[in-house]
């Protein structure tokens, strides 16, 4: 199990002994800095979802021309997760989800 601590206002959260509202203030956090991604995205007609975070990892759903984009990895990893890992301690990684699967790396060809 990994230990997933943050910042909070009432000091630093280990996530392993997480409530439901330590798991809220985490979302609120992830949330914060999607509303930094979302423009960006938006200039590409795309965004993105929050769907869960579970043990350091970030998952995240890709929307509108994001989803299925030949970039979307780079975008996910060189990107969203960098700013969120710079501005939210614990989190080690971000995976895509995709019509309830997780995708790791590209999708698999048809």
């Amino acid at each position: 199990m990994h230990t997933c601590i943050f910042p909070s206002p009432l000091g630093v959260i280990d996530m392993t002994t997480a409530t439901k509202d330590d798991n809220k203030m985490m979302r609120e956090e992830i949330e914060k800095v999607l509303e930094e991604v979302r423009p960006m995205l938006a200039l590409h007609k795309g965004n993105v979802e929050y769907v869960d975070f579970k043990d350091g990892v970030v998952y995240l759903r890709l929307l509108g021309t994001c989803d299925g984009c030949a970039l979307s990895q780079l975008t996910l990893k060189a990107g969203i997760e960098e700013m969120l890992k710079e501005q939210i301690h614990g989190i080690t990684s971000v995976e895509a989800v995709n019509d309830k699967k997780i995708t790791h790396g590209p999708p698999a060809a048809e």
